[in-house]
């Protein structure tokens, strides 16, 4: 089964820190997690964690909960392997739950043709919109660690 603890690790270890790049339509990060989903979470589950996400810290319990709130659980990550939880978790991240359930299901619930994918939208992404391009290296290194890591 999968391990919830292992693969926020794998995640945090490749989300960067505080970033407010303008070619991120994410806008304001930090450790992964935008302003605007950390406000909308907080409110209702954590109100007197930070409210400036500048202000998290890969040690905060309080991420952990955030994470597996919003990504792990709507992905039904407890219940796949540890492989397949990773890849779907780690996708989630990155292009949200619902691109990644998408991904998912186009690659048959299949791990390496889901990174296969994955590698075509970031690709595709790059072309449509030049300006992110200069995140295509990062994210196709994640990818390679990322199957690494399933094996």
């Amino acid at each position: 089964m999968s391990d919830f603890a292992s693969a926020l690790s794998f995640v945090l270890a490749r989300e960067g820190g505080l970033s407010e790049d303008v070619a991120d339509p994410g806008g304001r990060t930090n450790l992964g997690i935008t302003q605007k989903a950390w406000d909308a979470w907080r409110v209702n589950q954590a109100p007197d964690a930070p409210a400036d996400v500048a202000e998290l810290t890969p040690g905060l319990p309080v991420i952990s909960y955030f994470y597996r709130d919003n990504y792990w659980t709507p992905c039904g990550c407890d219940g796949l392997d540890q492989g397949p939880a990773l890849a779907l978790f780690d996708a989630a991240v990155n292009l949200g739950v619902s691109h990644a359930i998408n991904l998912w299901q186009q690659a048959g619930q299949a791990v390496a043709p889901m990174l296969w994918l994955r590698l075509k939208y970031y690709d595709d992404l790059a072309r449509i919109r030049p300006e992110m391009a200069k995140f295509l290296s990062g994210w196709v290194r994640r990818v390679i660690l990322l199957r690494e890591a399933v094996g």
